[in-house]
């Protein structure tokens, strides 16, 4: 095959990002082989070692392609659903493995790694992985990023963009007392959502928003401001 025809056949396949495996594959030929084809294609760039992408790609199909069952979330997930109006200076990705940071197309991405058990909530657009809004929340909450919560939780429950009943659901999944903490005051204190029945499942530790916050919150056992 041609690089003109595999150029084409993975346009017309919607082939945005893929790596030699998949190069190997079409053309039926070695590694080394795919490797030296894609090199001879125009318009094709590489990500990492093994990993291309075309001028199409969205930063969003390249970021959630380069670890395998990874995803974009947090305030990236975001703002790509217009939730917040925040514009992130990296693309956030979450990961089953470590990886080092990188850029494309102008942007950083970072990987994040969370443990296997947590890698769920998420849907593809296009060739991309995006976390399910309600689950980008959670994941910034489990993480530890508060900056673009509160417009997140405020808007996107009034213009009815998060299913508050998924989100909770999905908070039991991660197993993680602290979590439902820290949810259960977000939703009382930016969306005046009382969600008393998720009492039962808190943490009787307290939780920090913040290393030296001093308000108190005693019902959700949050330090916050």
């Amino acid at each position: 095959m041609k690089s003109i025809e595999l150029l084409l056949y993975l346009q017309r396949n919607g082939m945005t990002v893929f790596n030699t495996r998949d190069i190997a594959k079409i053309t039926g030929k070695p590694i080394g082989y795919a490797r030296k084809t894609i090199c001879n294609i125009g318009g094709i760039m590489r990500a990492e070692r093994g990993v291309y992408y075309t001028e199409q790609a969205s930063i969003y199909e390249i970021a959630s392609n380069i670890v395998p069952f990874s995803y974009v979330s947090m305030i990236s997930a975001l703002r790509y659903y217009d939730i917040i109006t925040q514009v992130p200076t990296a693309i956030r990705v979450v990961s089953p493995k470590k990886h080092r940071a990188m850029e494309a197309k102008g942007y950083k991405i970072s990987f994040i790694r969370f443990r296997k058990g947590i890698i769920f909530g998420y849907v593809r657009r296009g060739n991309a992985f995006l976390a399910e809004p309600e689950k980008a929340i959670l994941d910034s909450l489990y993480y530890g990023e508060y900056a673009y919560l509160d417009e997140a939780f405020e808007y996107g429950i009034r213009d009815k963009l998060i299913d508050i009943d998924k989100m909770l659901r999905y908070a039991h999944d991660f197993s993680s007392k602290a979590l439902i903490n820290k949810l259960g005051f977000f939703l009382e204190f930016y969306c005046n959502v009382r969600r008393d029945d998720l009492l039962k499942s808190r943490s009787e530790k307290p939780v920090y928003l913040a290393v030296n916050a001093t308000n108190y919150n005693r019902k959700w056992g949050v330090y916050y401001g």
